[in-house]
């Protein structure tokens, strides 16, 4: 009885799924499954390390708030951070100051240049308007209105600068078609 050392059979292996491989590609009647040595995805916790590639439906959950603010306000970062939808049910004319770079880096916030995060506000009751803080440099995309409408939701899309660019933190709103 001979024995095979492991790196012979593993040769033998590799050798033999591409032969597999190449008869396929001609033939198209041969299926080849090769199990990745490393069967652990991404990291421990919250944090994937790989990049993701997702097909069908996706929900992307998150918390909604509502307020019924004074007609001049500043968010807080907990209106924002982990926020998908925040209703704003003031009374009148509402103009609200997004949270300033350093109170959203201090809640953790887009910790890292090149992190992105998508935060809604819906102008339930009447117009809002919005306005950039130090640090957060807002911009409306496709019109130059900052103003969301009555019954209607613009979505804003927050974009961590790198250090070369000073940190800043972009919010570029969008608006759909029939609020502008």
């Amino acid at each position: 009885m001979t024995l095979i050392s492991g790196k012979l059979l593993a040769a033998i292996a590799t050798t033999l799924v591409a032969c597999l491989a190449v008869i396929a590609t001609y033939t198209g009647k041969v299926e080849v499954s090769v199990a990745p040595a490393d069967t652990v995805f991404g990291a421990a916790g919250q944090t994937f390390s790989e990049e993701v590639f997702l097909q069908g439906n996706v929900t992307i959950g998150g918390r909604v708030v509502a307020s019924s603010t004074a007609a001049t306000a500043t968010l807080a970062s907990s209106d924002i951070k982990g926020v998908r939808l925040f209703n704003s049910k003031a009374a009148s004319a509402a103009t609200l100051t997004l949270p300033s770079r350093a109170t959203l880096s201090s809640a953790g916030f887009l910790p890292n240049a090149g992190d992105t995060a998508e935060w809604s506000i819906h102008a339930s009751t009447s117009p809002v308007t919005l306005v950039g803080a130090t640090g957060v440099r807002l911009a409306a995309v496709g019109t130059t209105s900052l103003v969301v409408n009555t019954l209607h939701t613009g979505t804003i899309k927050f974009i961590r600068l790198p250090a070369i660019e000073g940190g800043t933190i972009e919010a570029h709103l969008f608006q759909d078609a029939m609020a502008q």
